[in-house]
């Protein structure tokens, strides 16, 4: 159960909270307020009633529509209108929730989907014979999905269903109509095929914020694909999809320096009133609890042996990483390609589906190549010419260089790891054999371990790809890592080591998500076996 303060809003600097988040429905509203660290503040102006709190590094102003859709009194542009007038602190609006999904096949409830776009899909021109879409198409702030962007290489989202969902980068088409009719959805898609869902409030946020020019984006989960079965089940996928969306955007939200560029920077002075909000000291060395790894955090990297048998291996070598996840497999590649300003070509195949097809692979690949390169994306046929196309692509783009492509995040088990193995080892030989100018490389990391499913006519790929294992941490290695982060921050005492490495598993990621939610939250005077569990257990 939230607390909830009601106070007026001459009792608090609006200047020291830069985000708008803006909700459209109950649940998606208790689903946000739940992240919220400590006492929520409330506050009504008007018709409108403004909870104020923090979210990871940021202070946030959340707001719900009192109406769904954009042009109604209450909808989202009224609503968001309001707030960028009144809250003159407002740098930056996400709205947050749920929308409809357009393939079943390839999308689950809960996925989430992060605004490239946005097209109002009611515009159009309707003459005698046809009807023409006529929508504008508004492009999402960069600095914003640039954040979000980042989370593809990290962040595992599994849901309150215990299934992980994926992170999709892409286009909404948005509008008044609350569609739950197969038929209406296909003529959607087919006018919008690049879209990846819809929803109703979009164009509300877009209009205000364009007006105002505050960067925008909106960041929903799907719960349902408007194809009639909208209320089977309705609250379960509604809370699903709320839950998965809110948890993004805190993973977001969470991120150091990321909004530095629209004048964002950390909330490192929450002003207390009565003791409820947490008050922080100047952060200075916040950096050692990063999450992605950046070349400017190499004072707070632990170079281990692994780390640099990676970097060593990477000088001549193609290599492909394994290991559990959170145990470190994504900084130590990160920090040896980096450290030596090596050209990196990054294909994050985390939005692909697990159970894509070959050629759904490739083509993913192919674009993601033809992207960075600056190329038109024409789709070859087969699975087979894209692999021939991507190393055209590099080897003219990259004539004469060193460059290493790095495939993060890959999602398959199974059958599917098997095949996709096996066909990424005939893009590496096949590389080998007939690229004629650039130094390729190819960097992959996977939790599974790809060796065994190397089939007898690829094992030529164990000469030119090192296979590298990576462990749980030992127990000294996640000391040296805990005495780094006390070097740099000030932390509670911890009462038994052993134990609180033990509950995070001998991994990284855990133990810097306990420092990283006591530093924020500053709940504890000292990390017990009691509230380390708490802490893991939220987390």
């Amino acid at each position: 159960m939230k607390n909830y303060q009601d106070i007026q809003k001459t009792d608090i600097d609006v200047q020291n909270f830069n985000f708008l988040i803006v909700t459209a429905t109950k649940i998606e509203t208790e689903s946000l307020h739940n992240v919220m660290s400590g006492t929520i503040l409330r506050i009504v102006v008007g018709d409108n009633t403004y909870y104020l709190g923090h979210i990871g590094l940021y202070n946030i102003i959340n707001v719900q529509c009192s109406q769904m859709g954009s042009l109604a009194p209450g909808g989202s542009s009224q609503t968001v209108n309001a707030a960028l007038k009144e809250w003159s602190g407002i740098k930056a609006v996400i709205m947050v929730g749920i929308c409809f999904g357009f393939d079943e096949d390839k999308q689950q409830i809960g996925d989430v989907i992060v605004s490239k776009s946005i097209r109002n899909y009611e515009t159009r021109r309707v003459g005698k014979d046809c009807e023409i879409p006529r929508g504008n198409t508004y492009q999402a702030d960069s600095c914003l999905m640039n954040a979000f962007s980042n989370l593809m290489l990290s962040w595992e989202n599994i849901g309150i269903d215990d299934k992980k969902k994926n992170l999709i980068i892409g286009d909404y088409i948005s509008g008044e109509q609350l569609v739950d009719n197969i038929e209406v959805r296909e003529k959607l898609h087919t006018e919008s095929p690049e879209a990846k869902a819809g929803e109703m409030e979009g164009n509300g946020l877009v209009a205000s914020c364009e007006s105002a020019r505050k960067p925008w984006i909106l960041v929903k989960a799907i719960c349902d694909f408007a194809d009639g079965n909208k209320s089977k089940e309705k609250e379960k996928k509604q809370l699903i999809a709320a839950t998965s969306a809110v948890r993004c955007c805190e993973a977001a939200l969470g991120l150091v320096a990321a909004y530095e560029s629209i004048g964002i920077s950390i909330a490192t002075d929450i002003k207390q009133y009565d003791g409820n909000f947490s008050q922080h000291d100047k952060v200075e060395n916040y950096d050692v609890l990063f999450e992605l790894y950046r070349k400017d955090y190499a004072p707070y990297f632990l170079n281990r042996e692994i780390d640099r048998t990676v970097e060593s291996y990477l000088t001549s070598h193609s290599i492909w990483i394994y290991g559990e996840s959170g145990v470190g497999k994504s900084t130590s590649i990160s920090h040896a390609l980096l450290s030596k300003n090596r050209e990196i070509v990054l294909i994050n195949m985390a939005g692909i589906p697990e159970n894509s097809s070959l050629e759904e692979i490739f083509e993913w690949i192919y674009n993601e190549v033809a992207g960075v390169v600056g190329e038109t994306s024409i789709v070859p046929e087969s699975y087979q010419l894209c692999i021939k196309k991507i190393i055209e692509l590099l080897d003219t783009h990259y004539s004469g260089q060193s460059v290493y492509v790095l495939v993060e995040e890959i999602p398959f088990s199974g059958e599917s790891f098997c095949n996709f193995v096996n066909s990424f080892s005939s893009l590496v030989v096949s590389n080998k054999l007939t690229g004629k100018s650039a130094d390729v490389h190819f960097v992959l990391s996977s939790i599974d371990n790809p060796i065994p499913y190397i089939i007898k006519s690829m094992q030529k790929i164990k000469s030119m790809v090192k296979f590298l294992h990576f462990d749980i941490w030992t127990e000294d290695e996640c000391n040296s890592l805990i005495d780094l982060i006390g070097q740099n921050i000030t932390v509670p005492h911890v009462s038994d080591r052993a134990d609180m490495i033990t509950r995070c598993g001998n991994l990284p990621r855990p133990i810097k998500s306990v420092f990283r939610e006591v530093y924020q939250t500053g709940f504890a005077n000292e990390l017990d076996a009691h509230t380390i569990n708490k802490i893991l257990t939220r987390l």
